[in-house]
C-alpha cells in the first residue's frame, strides 16, 4: 500500500496500473495474471470485473473448497444450510443448528440485559427524591 501524502492510501498494483495506463474505470478491478497479490509488474496486471476475477479463481483452482461440516461438526448439506446473499453480492452459508444456537444465546443475553436495566431503573426511581412515598 502506498500513502499519497495528505490524501489517501492506494494499493500498489492499482497505483502501478494507473501510472502505466491511466485511470481505472468505475466498477473495474486490477487483476493479476501471476496470482501474486503483492506483485505490481505492469505485464502481470490487467483490468477486469469482480466476476472476471471470480471466474479466473475457479479456472485456476484457487477457490476454497466447500466444507462438509461446520466448525462444530454439523453437516453442511440439505436443510441444515442457510444461504443468503449479502448487500455486497457475496453468497454466505451458515449451519442452521449453529445459527439457532447463536440466536438463542443472543436472545438470552438481550433478555438478561433488559432485566438488569429494569432493576436499575426501578431502584433509581425508588431512591429518587421525587418519590417521597417510597412506591
Amino acid at each position: 500500500m502506498i500513502r499519497v501524502p495528505h490524501r489517501y492510501s492506494v494499493l500498489v498494483h492499482r497505483f502501478a496500473y494507473e501510472l502505466a495506463h491511466g485511470p481505472i474505470p468505475p466498477g473495474m478491478n486490477v487483476l493479476h495474471r501471476c496470482d501474486n497479490p503483492p506483485c505490481f509488474r505492469i505485464d502481470h496486471l490487467y483490468l477486469g470485473t469482480q466476476k472476471d476475477n471470480a471466474r479466473d479463481m475457479v479456472a485456476k483452482g484457487r477457490q476454497r473448497p466447500r466444507l462438509a461440516a461446520c466448525k462444530r461438526g454439523h453437516p453442511l448439506i440439505g436443510e441444515n444450510v442457510r444461504t443468503w446473499t449479502r448487500p455486497d453480492g457475496r453468497t454466505m452459508h451458515m449451519c442452521r443448528e449453529c445459527q439457532n444456537t447463536w440466536m438463542r444465546e443472543r436472545y438470552r443475553k438481550n433478555l438478561e440485559e433488559s432485566r438488569r436495566r429494569q432493576r436499575e431503573y426501578r431502584a433509581a426511581r425508588k431512591n429518587s427524591p421525587d418519590n417521597a412515598s417510597g412506591d
